[in-house]
C-alpha cells in the first residue's frame, strides 16, 4: 500500500503545486488538461521503470509523447480528421517555445486558451514524470518533493501581477509533501535488509510485520505533520511576513509583443476633428442592466505624463482577455455599465470605453491597465485604412461607473507620484492653484471651484492648437486671452490639479449626443471629439470633471493658420498611436513576424538546453571526483580496500563490462580479461587487485594501511591503462555517465532458483556501497567476512 501511495502522493504534490495558476487563470476550465497531463507523466514513469528502460534515455520519448499530447490535446480542432495540419503543428510548436512568453504578456486573469495552456501542461507532465521517477528508482525522501517546489516556483512567479496571497496553494502543497515524505521515510526504515528465507525458517511474517511497523509510524508521524501544517498557516497568516504583494514580476522586465507605433499626443488631433467635416466613427449603445445608462462620454485614452509641452501616456499594453484586470474598491459602490459598440471605421487603434473596464467580448485588444486604455491588437475593420472606411465590426465592453455619494469628502490616495508631476512650473500656475485653494477647505470644493472658473472661459473649436505651457498662459491670462477649447481647457484644470497636490489625467473620448439616439443607439462622429480632466480621488476612482462649456461660443475671426514645429516624438513623452498591422494568432505580433519569433524562441530554449546539459555533466564529473575522494580518505584500510574495488567497479561498467554484485571479485577480474576492449588491457591490474581484496575481505587480521594504499595504485592503474586504450569521445561519455552514481541495479534472487544457478544481481542493504565489494558476502563493519 505505501509503495502504491508514494506515486499518487507524488503526483497530488505536482497538483497542488498547479493549483497556484488559479490566480492566473479566469475560472477552473484549465484545471482538467493539466491533471491530466500529471497523470499522463506519471504512468510514462511508471511504465518505464515496469521496463526498466534508463529514466535518462527515455527523456525524448517523453518529449515526444508531450508534444503529440499537446497536439491532440490542445489544437484538436486545428486537425483534419485526426491528422494534424500545418496550423495545428505550428500552434503546438509555437505553444511549447513561446508558451511562457505569452503567460507573461496578457492581462490577468487570463482566459483559458491553448497557447496558454501550453507551459502549464508541460509543467505538470515533467514534474509528475521526475517525481515518480524519484520515488520508483531511488531511495531519496525528501527530494522527491523538489519537482512540485519547482512547479510551485514557477506558478507563483506567473502570478506576481496578481499581488495576491497563495497561501493555500502553498499549504496543499505542504501537506501533501510531508505525507509523502512522512509514508516514504517510515517505508524506508522498516526495510532492515533481512530476507523472507531466513523470516520464514524462524516462523515470521516478514511481509505483515513490516506493514503493521510502516503503518504504526505513519499514522504516529500524522499529528506532527498536521501540526506543522496548521503552525505554516497560521504564521503565515498571522505573522507580519510577506503577503505576496511583493514578488518580483518577470512580466517587468519582458517587452510585451504588441508593439505601437510612436507619435505625437492623441490630445493634438482634437482640433482637427473638430474643424473638419464631421465623419462617422462608432455606433453605441450603453446600457445598465438591461436599461439605458446616463453616461455622457466614452474614453478613447488617459495621458497621464506631461513634459511641459505634451501629455503622454506612460503605460504599456498587455494582450487582454474576456476578463480585464481591476482593483478599485469603491466606497459608495458602482454600476455596470455594458457598451456596445460598432466600428465603423478603422481609422484608430483605440476601442472606446466607459468607466473602469472590466471585461472585453468581441474583439481581440491589448490593454494598457494603468490607464484603462484598450487598443485593438488584431488586422481589425480595415485596419489603416482611411477614415471614410465602410468595414465595420462590433463588440463590447463593460465598465464599473462609481456613484458619487458622499464625494465631496473624499481626498487623494497615495499613489504614483508621476501623476503629481510637472516640469519646471511656471509663475502663473501657482497663483491659479491659489485662487483654487481659497475656494474651498475640501478637495472637492477646490476642484469644483477649478472646473468653473474654467467653464466661464469663452470656447473657440477654431482656436488655436496646443497645450503647451505657453499655449495654456495664452488663454488664461487677463490681459487679452485667446479663446481655446477642450484641449486646453482640460489640460489647464490637470495642470493647476496637479499644483493643488490631486492626481490627475487628461481623457480624450467623443461625446454622447443624445438628440441623435435611435432606439438606444447613439451615433458618434468624429466632430464629437472632447477632452476632460480626470482626478483619482480614494474609493471613487478616477472621477471625471467637466471645465469646458461648448455652448459658450464665440466668433473664431479668420486667422492665418500657424505653422506648427514639426517636432520629432522622443521616446519619453511618445504616444503609441497605431497599432502594428497583421498581429498573428490574437495580437502577439513582433518585428520579424511569427517565423521570426518562433527561429529566436527555439535559438534561446536550444541555447538554454545545451546549457543545461553542459550544468549536468559538469555535476556528474564534480560529484564523481568528489566521490573517488572521499572513497580513498575515509574509513578503515578494509574499508578504502573495498572501496577501491567499487571505484574500479564502476570504471568497468562504464566501459560496458558487465559486473554484476552476485560474482565474486575473482569471477569479475575473468569477465573482464574476457571482455576484450580497452578494459583487457588492465585485466592483470584488475586480476592482482581482485586477489587483494578477496585476502581483505576474508583475512582474520584487519588489513594495513599499506594494503589500502596499494589498493588505490592498482585502481589507478586500472584507470590509466583504461584511459590509454580508450577513444577521446568515448572517453567523454563515460565521464559524464550518471548510472554508476546510483550503483547498480538490483534484482530479488528467485526462490525457486537451483543451487547451482548464478542470479545476476542480488538485493543489496542501503549503505554497503563501500563496505563490501562485490561478491564476497556480507561484512562487518571491520571488512571482514562475519
Amino acid at each position: 500500500m505505501a509503495r502504491t501511495a508514494e506515486p499518487v502522493l507524488a503526483v497530488a504534490t505536482v497538483l497542488a503545486a498547479a493549483s497556484a495558476l488559479s490566480g492566473f487563470f479566469t475560472g477552473w476550465a484549465w484545471a482538467p488538461p493539466v491533471a491530466v497531463a500529471a497523470v499522463a507523466g506519471a504512468l510514462l514513469a511508471w511504465l518505464v521503470t515496469w521496463r526498466r528502460v534508463p529514466g535518462w534515455a527515455c527523456a525524448p520519448v517523453a518529449l515526444v509523447v508531450l508534444a503529440v499530447g499537446q497536439l491532440y490535446g490542445l489544437h484538436a480542432s486545428a486537425t483534419l480528421y485526426g491528422l494534424p495540419r500545418p496550423a495545428a503543428l505550428r500552434a503546438t510548436g509555437e505553444g511549447l517555445l513561446s508558451g511562457w512568453a505569452r503567460m507573461l504578456t496578457v492581462t490577468l486573469p487570463a482566459d483559458t486558451t491553448p497557447d496558454l495552456l501550453a507551459l502549464p501542461v508541460a509543467l505538470a507532465f515533467a514534474a509528475a514524470y521526475t517525481g515518480v521517477l524519484l520515488v520508483l528508482r531511488t531511495r531519496l525522501v525528501v527530494a522527491v518533493a523538489l519537482p512540485a517546489l519547482v512547479v510551485l516556483a514557477a506558478c507563483l512567479a506567473l502570478t506576481a501581477g496578481r499581488e495576491a496571497w497563495a497561501l493555500v496553494p502553498t499549504v496543499t502543497l505542504l501537506g501533501t509533501a510531508l505525507l509523502l515524505v512522512l509514508v516514504r521515510a517510515n517505508r524506508a526504515s522498516t526495510d532492515d535488509g533481512a530476507s523472507a528465507a531466513d523470516a520464514r525458517a524462524v516462523g515470521v511474517d516478514l511481509g505483515a510485520q513490516r506493514r503493521h511497523s510502516t503503518a504504526g509510524r505513519v499514522l504516529i508521524g500524522l499529528p506532527g505533520a498536521a501540526a506543522v501544517v496548521a503552525l505554516a498557516a497560521f504564521g503565515a497568516s498571522a505573522l507580519p511576513l510577506a503577503d505576496g504583494s511583493g514578488r518580483a514580476d518577470p512580466r517587468s522586465v519582458y517587452a510585451p509583443p504588441v508593439q505601437v507605433d510612436q507619435g505625437l499626443s492623441p490630445l493634438v488631433q482634437v482640433r482637427p476633428q473638430l474643424t473638419d467635416s464631421p465623419v462617422p466613427l462608432y455606433r453605441v449603445r450603453v446600457r445598465t442592466d438591461g436599461d439605458p445608462a446616463d453616461v455622457s462620454r466614452v474614453r478613447l485614452t488617459a495621458l497621464d505624463r506631461f513634459d511641459g509641452a505634451l501629455w503622454t501616456q506612460g503605460g504599456r499594453f498587455v494582450l487582454a482577455g474576456s476578463t480585464l484586470p481591476h482593483t478599485t474598491a469603491y466606497a459608495a459602490g458602482a454600476d455596470t455599465v455594458r457598451l456596445d459598440v460598432e466600428v465603423l471605421t478603422g481609422a484608430s487603434p483605440f476601442l472606446p470605453v466607459v468607466g473602469e473596464p472590466v471585461a472585453l467580448d468581441g474583439a481581440a485588444a491589448a490593454l494598457d491597465e494603468v490607464s484603462g486604455t484598450l487598443v485593438r491588437a488584431d488586422d481589425g475593420p480595415d485596419a489603416g485604412s482611411d477614415a471614410g472606411s465602410a468595414t465595420s465590426s462590433s463588440y463590447a465592453v463593460t465598465g464599473l461607473v462609481a456613484h458619487l455619494d458622499d464625494v465631496e469628502g473624499a481626498g487623494p490616495p497615495a499613489g504614483d507620484v508621476g501623476l503629481l508631476a510637472l516640469p519646471d512650473v511656471p509663475e502663473w500656475v501657482g497663483e491659479r492653484a491659489d485662487v483654487a485653494r481659497a475656494a474651498g477647505t475640501t478637495p472637492w470644493a477646490q476642484l469644483d471651484a477649478l472646473a468653473a472658473s474654467l467653464r466661464a472661459l469663452p470656447y473657440d473649436p477654431g482656436g488655436l492648437p496646443g497645450h503647451s505651457y505657453g499655449a495654456l498662459e495664452r488663454v488664461l491670462r487677463t490681459q487679452d486671452p485667446v479663446a481655446g477649447y477642450a484641449e486646453q481647457h482640460a489640460s489647464a484644470f490637470a495642470v493647476v490639479a496637479r499644483a493643488l497636490g490631486y492626481p490627475t489625467r487628461v481623457a480624450v473620448g467623443y461625446r454622447l449626443d443624445p438628440s441623435r439616439a435611435v432606439d438606444g443607439v447613439v451615433e458618434v462622429v468624429s466632430t464629437d471629439v472632447h477632452a476632460w480632466p480626470e482626478v483619482l480621488l480614494d474609493g471613487y476612482g478616477w472621477v471625471a470633471f467637466e471645465p469646458t462649456d461648448v455652448a459658450n461660443t464665440v466668433d473664431s475671426p479668420e486667422r492665418e493658420e500657424p505653422e506648427v514645429p514639426q517636432v520629432a516624438p522622443d521616446d519619453a513623452v511618445a504616444q503609441p498611436t497605431q497599432a502594428d498591422d497583421a498581429a498573428d494568432d490574437g495580437g502577439t505580433e513582433v518585428a520579424g513576424g511569427v517565423l521570426g519569433r518562433v527561429v529566436r524562441t527555439g535559438a534561446l530554449v536550444v541555447t538554454g538546453l545545451v546549457l543545461l546539459l553542459l550544468l549536468l555533466a559538469g555535476g556528474v564529473v564534480l560529484a564523481k571526483t568528489v566521490r573517488r575522494s572521499r572513497r580513498r580518505a575515509r574509513g578503515a584500510p578494509a574499508r578504502r580496500v573495498a572501496a577501491a574495488w567499487r571505484e574500479t567497479c564502476d570504471l568497468l561498467r562504464e566501459q560496458g563490462v558487465p559486473v554484476a554484485l552476485a560474482r565474486t571479485p575473482l569471477e569479475v577480474a575473468r569477465t573482464t580479461a574476457a571482455a576484450g576492449g580497452p578494459a583487457a588491457a588492465a585485466s592483470d591490474a584488475v586480476g592482482e587487485l581482485a586477489t587483494l581484496v578477496t585476502a581483505t575481505v576474508c583475512a582474520p587480521a584487519e588489513p594495513t594501511d599499506a594494503t589500502a594504499r596499494r589498493a588505490w595504485a592498482l585502481e589507478a592503474d586500472v584507470r590509466r591503462r583504461v584511459a590509454a586504450r580508450t577513444p577521446l569521445p568515448r572517453r567523454v561519455l563515460a565521464a559524464v555517465d550518471p548510472r554508476t552514481l546510483r550503483g547498480p541495479r538490483t534484482t530479488p534472487v528467485p526462490e525457486a532458483a537451483a543451487p547451482g544457478d548464478a542470479p545476476t544481481d542480488v538485493p543489496r542493504p542501503e549503505g554497503a556501497d563501500d563496505a563490501v565489494p562485490a561478491g564476497a558476502g556480507p561484512a562487518d563493519g571491520a571488512g571482514r567476512a562475519g
